[in-house]
């Protein structure tokens, strides 16, 4: 049996097992703990669909241990997301990803405008926003407003640096 229902009795860790997952719609947290129960590589190459948790996308595709993915369609269960995670699924994904169910991103200013300025994701530009950032350029800061429509909270920020046309 290929499918997850099945493989997620296997309740042993550590082995080889051989694994091709026969599902094409697949849930990222599933997958994941899937991968922590075999030492082979599982092979995903009929997985068409992926959905979840954004970080839990993120880890099927940056943990390695499953073969055969990069264009499959990302389903995200969250409206908050995570810029860096978003950014690491593009990185892995052929596919454009559709974010515009996304209400809100966090992260630095530098993952944030990655995030918008990429060809690979699409929907962006009236999220809010939430910076991480301690210390940022002015100039960053003016271009991730560009970006959005939204309110940018920038309420870890204690230092902003810059010419002082960026900084008016």
């Amino acid at each position: 049996e290929g499918d997850l229902a099945t493989l997620n009795d296997l309740t042993e860790t550590n082995n080889a097992y051989s694994i091709t997952i026969t599902d094409t719609r697949v849930n990222a947290d599933e997958l994941n703990a899937l991968n922590n129960k075999t030492t082979t590589n599982i092979n995903g190459s009929n997985i068409t669909q992926i959905t979840g948790a954004i970080s839990d996308i993120a880890k099927t595709y940056t943990a390695g241990g499953i073969d055969g993915l990069g264009d499959e369609e990302v389903i995200f269960t969250f409206a908050n997301i995570d810029a860096d995670s978003l950014n690491a699924i593009d990185a892995a994904n052929s596919r454009v990803i559709n974010a515009s169910g996304v209400a809100a991103l966090t992260g630095s200013a530098s993952a944030l405008n990655s995030a918008f300025t990429s060809s690979g994701i699409s929907g962006l530009g009236n999220e809010n926003v939430t910076l991480t950032d301690i210390s940022i350029n002015a100039d960053a800061l003016n271009t991730l407003d560009g970006h959005t429509s939204g309110t940018i909270d920038a309420g870890t920020v204690t230092a902003l640096n810059g010419a002082a046309t960026d900084l008016n």
